[in-house]
């Protein structure tokens, strides 16, 4: 049930980004241009970074949340990191820019983008199945 608000969450912080600043919310774009210049435009990607890592703690104070554990091998997970900045940079956007952004407003680009994005990944998913 709490997923209903995670999705109200980002369709409401998409649009008051779009209305307010005139941005379309992408992290990769946001933390690009945060790294480029961390106090352009009065800091709100700082702003904005700073709430997408705060925002799992503070949820967990509310919300009892089961513990975890990744039992993948911190090399993978880093090559997998390297490879979705790579994938991310040469496609102009990341998931959140193209698939939930751009489709929202039926950018052909987008589409192309979020397709590639996900077949991607299901064949990942399948080869990884197998090593």
């Amino acid at each position: 049930m709490y997923y209903i608000y995670g999705g109200i969450s980002i369709g409401l912080g998409i649009s008051i980004l779009l209305i307010i600043n005139g941005r379309i919310l992408g992290i990769s774009g946001i933390f690009r241009e945060f790294l480029i210049n961390p106090l352009a435009e009065m800091g709100w990607r700082f702003l904005f970074l700073l709430g997408l890592v705060m925002s799992p703690f503070i949820y967990s104070k509310f919300i009892n949340v089961k513990d975890f554990e990744i039992h993948s091998n911190p090399f993978v997970i880093i090559i997998g990191g390297l490879l979705i900045g790579i994938g991310a940079t040469l496609s102009n956007g990341c998931t959140s820019g193209h698939a939930v952004c751009g489709v929202s407003r039926l950018s052909k680009r987008s589409f192309v983008a979020s397709f590639v994005m996900i077949v991607s990944a299901i064949l990942t998913y399948n080869i990884v199945q197998f090593i």
